[in-house]
């Protein structure tokens, strides 16, 4: 019967007590050789020191320093290891590799910030602490490690990350100080929360919605009391807090939470990227007068990347002036036994026995533990570091590794991995990248409901195993491991200006869909750079009319000069740099037309110039067609219009022969139908046009595309005659999709303006809501036009008359006309002529003409969708000046062509002034 483990520790501490004379040398028999071997089968650090104890035998040298012979002390060392943490050395080796989550030689350093911490809460003295090094040196996790000792003191630790891409840093300190309240009403009873609650209210009195608009997650402590109280208060009453009165609110907040019996360990990572007045709020609580706070700062940076005139010198210097205890340390990377400690962790093996490996790792990472982790990690992808199931153990050629050429440098490590990763894992990271340093899981829930992105998931958890990523712990979103390294080699230093331009190009698209104007302006500047740095003369300044009438002319002249022949088949070119310019300036006019709307025309003619002078032929062709379409159609003069017309058909032809046609198909159909097709094609063609872009924008993942196309749709159908008690119920339900799906804001806006428009024309009451969009020239263009088409509709002609003057003269500057604005100077025609009649004038308005001539223009392109409007205008222009008989033509063949085009509420307009006319010439039979 075999022995137990146990006698097995008790025959190696026999060998070791019987060689404990240096001359003598250990004899085993075979019989017990035989023993040894059949306990180690299934201990592979066991097998491995018996291995080197039959070794000995034949060395007959135990003390030889040579890895593959066993001394006794490391024999003993080894021993003692396997019984004292038998989880990390007794059984089989680390496979895959394993992650170390401990903190390796910086037990000083912890001790000198817990000394920090327990001096503030023992003292209920403020101070600061702050960590330089370089990243990955631990900095994060040496904070992490004091967490239990500040939970131990009754402390509460909050932190924030400060982020290079944010424009408000401010709001990342508020955040942490806004988690205090979070952990207050989590961590106390009901009635300590009530007692703190009734503390700050005191503190605050009048004021104390302030500190609710300041810290919202306040409300925790008591939402009952809250209820009640906010019945007084407006939470957001009293304009702007200035910074002054932010510190104030903080400052008297910190003395009501903060204690030597409850101190707070504030920790901002990432200080380099900090601004002046972040840190001027954290240094406000700190010099605070009396001491009222107890908290202790910790502020982590890469000081790498901190010049001598950085402001946290300024911080430090303001500190020593008010007295306030600063300690500063730095990390530099771990030495090498501590790097060799951590590699045995990672491959489950004795520090001994894995030392030449980690004397190679140390020399080529300066012992930074993150570098180490990532260097072992490419080794294992390179095949020089593999785990052997034979021996259950990792295995390596030490020449190998040290001959391999890697630099070391952080960045390139990751850029090589990502190098390797499958083409789904590249895609992830950049679109996760285009958020910034985390994305949002309702973001990745969004995307990986779409075809092109349905692997969205899989592929970020893979990344999270990779260690590119890390999960929120409550699962809420996706965050980059080392945020600045991970987007400079995704975006910023991608090795290649396609790549770049593909993640650029899927943030416009997803930033369409949550639609955020401060990112979109980023952005916008960052595609203007890139195109200046191709070449093309582009500038991030405003941009004079002449200037932009001048370059509109030049592409119209060389669309002028091409055969439709010549613009169908434009030639493949080999140029990548041409194509990188054609994508980046397919970005910028999509950002343009939404933040920068007035030189739209101007980019807009340089991208058509480009694409014409170049002949460029790729899936981005249609679109440069159908977006200098648009400028021409937007245009007054006739002869433009008909060349924007013969533009955008060959857009519309192009795509139909694109391979890529489904993707571009939503956003071209969208600038063609919306503001060029339903200037020439019948009204209803237009509606399903946008009715199948619609689908297909959902199925391609195009929410605010597809939500921009049902605008267009709902429009249509109000002026081609559906039912208005129908159109109401699918604005209710697409309200209600806007509100949950779309957060593009003019979606919701316009849908609300159609809504109350179609309320009031079917004699419900509707609100004026004009109040709320007086700050948005869009919103205040939906909800106007809503409410001069249903005044004029209900006999409500002065206000109809105001609200198209109004709309008119904010929209006079406008570089193009839109459909809209002809369905306005058509109401307007008709409610200022109508209160001509009502004051008994026999003379039309003096704009009348001009008015008819808008509509004139457009009915010239399309009879269908604008003849009957402009002979009901004739019409009551001649019966206004008593041309009897030649009104009641027109009024004849106005209601005719809205019979014709089926244009039903128009029908009903027209029959209704004609009947007016007939009765006041006595023809009560006809009227």
């Amino acid at each position: 019967m075999k022995d137990d483990p146990r006698q097995l520790t008790m025959k190696c501490e026999e060998v070791a007590m019987e060689s404990s004379r240096p001359t003598k040398s250990v004899r085993l028999s075979p019989q017990r050789q035989s023993s040894f071997i059949c306990y180690s089968m299934s201990i592979p650090n066991l097998s491995r020191i018996v291995g080197d104890l039959l070794e000995c035998e034949s060395a007959n040298d135990l003390f030889c320093r040579d890895d593959s012979i066993l001394s006794l002390e490391a024999a003993i060392h080894d021993i003692h290891l396997l019984l004292r943490e038998p989880q990390r050395f007794l059984f089989e080796s680390n496979y895959p590799l394993k992650t170390c989550t401990k903190m390796y030689g910086r037990s000083s350093e912890a001790k000198a910030l817990t000394d920090a911490f327990c001096r503030v809460a023992s003292s209920g003295l403020s101070e600061a602490f702050v960590i330089g090094g370089f990243s990955g040196s631990g900095k994060t996790r040496l904070v992490r490690s004091v967490c239990d000792s500040v939970i131990a003191a009754n402390g509460m630790l909050v932190n924030g990350k400060f982020e290079e891409t944010s424009t408000d840093q401010l709001s990342i300190v508020l955040s942490a100080f806004d988690d205090i309240c979070i952990l207050l009403a989590g961590s106390n009873s009901t009635e300590r929360s009530q007692e703190i609650w009734q503390l700050l209210h005191s503190e605050f009195g009048a004021s104390f919605h302030l500190l609710v608009r300041t810290l919202p997650h306040v409300l925790r402590l008591s939402p009952s009391s809250w209820a009640a109280f906010s019945c007084d208060y407006d939470v957001n009453s009293g304009g702007e807090v200035n910074f002054f009165s932010l510190c104030d609110i903080i400052k008297r907040f910190m003395r009501v939470v903060s204690s030597s019996s409850c101190p707070v360990m504030l920790f901002l990572d990432d200080v380099q990227w900090a601004d002046q007045v972040s840190l001027g709020l954290v240094y406000s609580v700190l010099s605070e007068i009396n001491n009222a706070s107890c908290m202790l700062f910790v502020g982590s940076y890469r000081d790498n990347e901190v010049s001598q005139n950085h402001i946290l010198y300024e911080f430090y210097d303001r500190l020593s002036a008010f007295h306030v205890p600063l300690s500063t340390i730095h990390l530099d990377g771990v030495t090498e036994d501590e790097t060799n400690s951590m590699v045995a962790d990672a491959l489950g093996m004795l520090p001994r026995m894995c030392r030449s490996i980690s004397q190679v790792v140390f020399r080529k990472t300066k012992g930074n533990p993150f570098f180490v982790q990532t260097f072992l990690r490419s080794l294992v992808d390179k095949c020089l570091l593999t785990y052997s199931l034979r021996e259950k153990s990792w295995t390596w050629d030490i020449d190998e590794i040290y001959a391999e050429n890697i630099t070391p440098n952080v960045l390139d490590l990751i850029s090589v991995k990502m190098a390797h990763l499958p083409q789904s894992g590249q895609t992830a990271l950049k679109v996760a990248s285009c958020f910034g340093i985390k994305i949002h899981m309702s973001i990745v829930k969004d995307l990986s409901e779409t075809p092109q992105y349905s692997s969205l998931f899989s592929d970020l958890n893979k990344a999270v195993e990779d260690d590119f990523m890390d999960l929120d712990a409550d699962g809420s979103y996706y965050r980059f491991v080392h945020d600045k390294e991970a987007l400079n080699t995704l975006v910023k230093h991608a090795d290649s200006l396609e790549t770049k331009l593909d993640a650029y190009e899927l943030q416009q698209s997803i930033l369409f869909n949550r639609f955020d104007p401060n990112e979109m302006g980023q952005l916008l500047v960052t595609v203007i750079d890139i195109l200046m740095s191709l070449g093309e003369n582009v500038t991030h300044e405003d941009i004079a009319t002449k200037d932009i009438s001048n370059q509109v002319f030049l592409a119209k002249k060389r669309f002028d000069d091409s055969t439709d022949e010549i613009l169908l088949h434009m030639q493949q070119v080999s140029s990548k740099n041409h194509v990188a310019i054609m994508q980046a300036y397919s970005i910028l006019v999509a950002v343009v037309h939404i933040v920068r709307p007035k030189v739209f025309p101007y980019f807009a003619a340089r991208w058509a110039q480009f694409c014409l002078q170049h002949r460029v032929a790729c899936k981005h062709v249609a679109a440069v067609y159908v977006t200098f379409a648009i400028v021409l159609c937007g245009k007054i003069n006739h002869q433009d219009i008909q060349v924007g017309r013969r533009i955008g058909k060959l857009g519309l032809k192009l795509l139909n022969e694109s391979d890529s046609c489904i993707y571009v198909l939503p956003s071209v159909h969208l600038f063609y139908y919306g503001y060029i097709g339903i200037l020439f094609e019948p009204i209803q063609v237009c509606i399903e046009m946008h009715r199948m872009a619609y689908d297909i924008g959902l199925q391609v993942g195009n929410i605010s595309i597809a939500a921009l196309h049902k605008l267009f749709m709902i429009f249509e159908q109000l002026h081609s005659g559906k039912n208005l008690q129908s159109l109401k119920q699918e604005l209710e339900r697409e309200m209600k999709m806007a509100e949950h799906y779309c957060s593009f804001p003019v979606v919701g806006t316009k849908l609300q303006a159609y809504y109350e428009a179609v309320s009031a024309l079917i004699g419900e009451k509707s609100r004026d809501l004009s109040h709320q969009h007086k700050n948005s020239e869009t919103r205040m263009l939906a909800y106007s036009y809503g409410q001069i088409m249903a005044s004029t509709f209900l006999g409500h002609f002065e206000r109809a008359k105001h609200m198209a003057t109004v709309l008119e003269e904010s929209r006079c500057n406008n570089q193009g006309i839109i459909l809209i604005d002809v369905y306005v100077r058509f109401y307007h025609g008709l409610a200022s002529i109508a209160l001509q009649r009502r004051r008994k004038w026999r003379n039309p308005p003096k704009n009348t003409e001009k008015l008819i001539e808008v509509v004139q223009n457009a009915s010239v392109c399309s009879e269908w969708n604008f003849k009957n409007k402009v002979s009901l205008l004739m019409a009551e222009k001649f019966s206004l000046c008593l041309q009897d008989s030649e009104a009641e033509v027109e009024y004849d063949v106005a209601i005719s062509a809205a019979q014709s085009s089926k244009f039903i509420h128009e029908e009903g307009l027209a029959c209704e002034l004609a009947g007016a006319h007939h009765e006041r010439l006595g023809k009560i039979e006809k009227a």
